[in-house]
């Protein structure tokens, strides 16, 4: 017995005829929305650091290196010790500031080291960073560091003097302001105090996703963004290389800073982004406001308020009270019947 009825033999039949032979040379598109698979990249399980770098005339050394040995800046509330490379350590600013006159000085480099482990040595921390700053600049430099503890994360003012040791003008690399020394810190850290756990650095790049400052992503997602064309709408189309970014394009699309599309790529259209064209700027502009925020309030509490100043302007003098027009037409009304 056929276990196969008729129907079902002319269906099968139907379905599996070949094409007609003026489409066996035509190219096959597929024209159905695809979704590629977004791979994660492995996290990277060195403790971050975040390094700030700037720059000044040398006119403002003495007025900075009392900014930094200030009164209660320290470690549990105490006034902070500068050190050198030597580790000569001067109690005043004006211990360090007499006889260190350097001719043909024009600038000085502030740096903040604020590395994420706190449970460390900042001082000898800070010995090796600035050795390992030397190898890479090629120069023996003349610096002062002091050891922060006023926030929530212990941090390290630096100051680099514009000469070096041997008399050199000194201009920092441009690879070493932009991420150079921030790695010299993470690899410090990794051979002296470990790494982060596999899980642990998967979490705090999920943290970083959602947060509203600038982050790595970001910064990632604007380097493409650069060698693509300018939309006149404002928004350039882009697809995300990795899971990660498809979480942080997700989280800006909820901000207003992107819109969730199809993006079309060789035969299939894939599941991207509109990106706004001056996304990083924004949310650069974000940050600085809400770092003012921050330290309005938090500077709130020990400040008093200032009483209002006197006005100038005397109150006008109160005017006497209109009698009722109808209550003088009743008085007149009673005198005539008087």
């Amino acid at each position: 017995m056929n276990p196969l009825n008729a129907n079902d033999i002319d269906i099968f039949s139907i379905r599996c005829r070949r094409a007609p032979h003026a489409h066996y040379d035509r190219p096959l598109y597929d024209f159905r929305l695809k979704e590629k698979p977004l791979s994660l990249s492995r996290p990277d399980t060195r403790y971050n650091c975040v390094v700030k770098v700037s720059y000044t005339s040398s006119a403002k050394t003495a007025a900075h290196i009392r900014y930094i040995m200030r009164e209660g800046a320290g470690i549990d509330g105490e006034k902070p010790t500068l050190f050198d490379d030597t580790g000569v350590t001067f109690k005043t600013a004006a211990a360090y500031s007499k006889n260190r006159f350097l001719k043909g000085e024009k600038r000085i480099f502030k740096f903040v080291i604020s590395p994420e482990k706190t449970a460390m040595d900042l001082s000898a921390f800070t010995q090796r960073v600035m050795r390992g700053i030397e190898i890479k600049q090629g120069q023996k430099l003349n610096w002062a560091a002091a050891v922060h503890g006023n926030t929530a994360n212990p941090h390290v003012h630096v100051v680099v003097r514009g000469i070096d040791k041997n008399g050199a003008e000194v201009r920092l690399k441009k690879e070493l302001i932009r991420n150079g020394i921030r790695n010299i810190c993470k690899e410090d850290i990794a051979l002296n105090y470990g790494e982060k756990s596999f899980f642990q650095a998967r979490l705090d790049e999920l943290k970083l996703t959602r947060s509203r400052n600038v982050t790595k992503f970001d910064r990632a997602v604007d380097r493409k963004l650069q060698t693509a064309a300018r939309s006149r709408f404002g928004y350039i189309p882009y697809i995300p290389a990795s899971a990660q970014e498809y979480e942080r394009l997700s989280y800006l699309s909820q901000i207003g800073l992107a819109k969730k599309t199809f993006v079309s790529a060789c035969n299939f259209a894939q599941k991207g982004f509109l990106v706004d064209c001056e996304f990083l700027t924004k949310l650069q502009t974000h940050q600085k406001a809400n770092d003012i925020v921050k330290t309005y309030y938090r500077d709130r509490g020990k400040t008093e308020p200032t009483p209002a100043a006197p006005s100038a302007v005397k109150p006008p003098a109160p005017q006497p009270q209109r009698k009722n027009a109808f209550a003088r037409r009743n008085k007149q009304k009673l005198r005539m019947m008087v």
